[in-house]
């Protein structure tokens, strides 16, 4: 009745085909790349040394995970692109794209000084027409330095 059913492998299927095609979509858009399940006892240099001919801002290793920021979206693009295929220290690993960088390229890969205070919170999901002063109201009774909206935009 009504047409062929969907199963669970036909719709696994289809999953994986978008998200393969969000990630395309993504790298279009960002300067940070993931390795996943790094090698045990990675250093930062034997990553740069695996991206040789690439700039790199920044190297941030974080349980089994390597975040690497590069200059540019094109420098991660091309890193992306160049690393397919490739293994790292002997093995085989996942390269994804980091939808969510801590850092915006350009800043120089500098480092957050410790005996500073620093704090942030990333609302997401906020309605179209949200202003400044709407997220400041919502934080009514919390200091609230500093609002910066970014908006959706297409690469």
């Amino acid at each position: 009745k009504g047409g062929p059913s969907r199963g669970p492998r036909r719709e696994r299927g289809r999953r994986a085909v978008e998200a393969e095609a969000e990630a395309a979509e993504q790298a279009k858009c960002t300067h940070s790349l993931i390795i996943v399940d790094q090698p045990r006892g990675t250093m930062e240099g034997e990553v740069r040394e695996f991206f040789t001919g690439r700039q790199i801002e920044r190297v941030t290793s974080l349980r089994n995970l390597v975040y690497v920021d590069f200059a540019s979206v094109e420098e991660a693009r091309r890193a992306l692109s160049e690393a397919k295929g490739k293994n790292f220290k002997g093995s085989r690993v996942e390269i994804r794209v980091n939808a969510r960088p801590r850092h915006r390229p350009g800043d120089g890969g500098r480092a957050i000084d410790p005996n500073v205070a620093t704090h942030g919170l990333e609302v997401l999901g906020l309605p179209d027409g949200t202003r400044e002063d709407d997220v400041r109201s919502f934080f009514t009774g919390h200091k609230v330095d500093n609002v910066i909206m970014r908006r959706a935009q297409a690469c």
